[in-house]
């Protein structure tokens, strides 16, 4: 039978100072055979960003308890980071290395599948950072080795029509009851509606655009939960379990304060009453 395997990530801010955050990640990963779990997979480190003003601001990154090669620098400077005029905050540079884990985690999962499955992942297969390149193009490329349908179903886009609207919007108002897919003839990025009773249009990316229908319907087969209809319950699943809710974030942040040792100790020091005060 045809497997399904879902890839997500979480993560929260453990500590900060003005010079470093701590990071607590979390990936999930679900495989599903016949619409019910058949695997999942967890993994979760820390991830400590320090800012390094040797040659003009930028970030380290540090990692405890995981064997994932991620990217361990990053530029402050980088646009791509950036907010407007700002430079890139610790925060900006959590999310991208948890992007990066979740593109080494859907590479590790890729590689249990067989030809024919497909591998989701919650959000889109575009490189928007730098340095994601490199991890989006080796999980294509072994997606593509093994025969794998890969896709992104992002629940957000930006991507606009030619007037300035939003694509998916405009879509949603002309389309036909039922269920949907919109795609541009050999184009690798579409629009699908799962549910007919669904109120939601995602983007889809594919690597190949023949396979786009194929993916779609195997998704349309998953996403018959009343608890988000039109999304796929392997991504509902990967989201719950991959996040990091506010109440463990506070048990974390016990943890390591008691435990932290002095590196981090120093770090906090740095740390004024009212920033104290909010973090306890």
């Amino acid at each position: 039978a045809k497997r399904i395997a879902f890839v997500d990530g979480g993560n929260a801010e453990i500590l900060k100072a003005p010079n470093f955050s701590l990071q607590f990640i979390r990936l999930y990963a679900t495989i599903h055979e016949d619409n019910k779990r058949a695997r999942q997979e967890k993994k979760e480190f820390y991830a400590l960003i320090v800012a390094n003003g040797k040659k003009g601001l930028a970030y380290d990154v540090e990692r405890f308890d995981t064997e994932l090669k991620l990217q361990h620098a990053f530029d402050a400077d980088d646009a791509t980071l950036r907010t407007g005029m700002h430079l890139a905050t610790p925060s900006a540079v959590a999310d991208a290395v948890r992007t990066f884990a979740e593109f080494s985690l859907a590479k590790e999962v890729c590689q249990e599948l067989r030809q024919g499955d497909i591998l989701a992942r919650d959000g889109d297969l575009m490189p928007t950072q730098t340095h994601s390149a490199g991890y989006v193009n080796e999980l294509k490329r072994i997606a593509t080795q093994r025969g794998v349908l890969l896709c992104g179903l992002a629940k957000t886009t930006t991507l606009l029509t030619d007037s300035g609207n939003s694509a998916a919007a405009a879509l949603q108002r002309i389309a036909p009851a039922g269920t949907w897919l919109y795609q541009n003839p050999g184009s690798s990025t579409c629009f699908v509606k799962l549910h007919p009773k669904s109120a939601h249009v995602f983007r889809m990316d594919v690597i190949r655009s023949e396979d786009a229908r194929t993916i779609a319907n195997s998704l349309a087969s998953e996403a018959t939960d009343p608890v988000f209809l039109g999304y796929p319950y392997g991504l509902i699943e990967a989201d719950q379990f991959a996040q990091v809710p506010g109440n463990e974030a506070m048990r974390l942040r016990l943890q390591v304060r008691a435990h932290g040792g002095n590196q981090l100790t120093a770090h906090l020091s740095a740390l004024n009453a009212h920033d104290t005060l909010n973090v306890l």
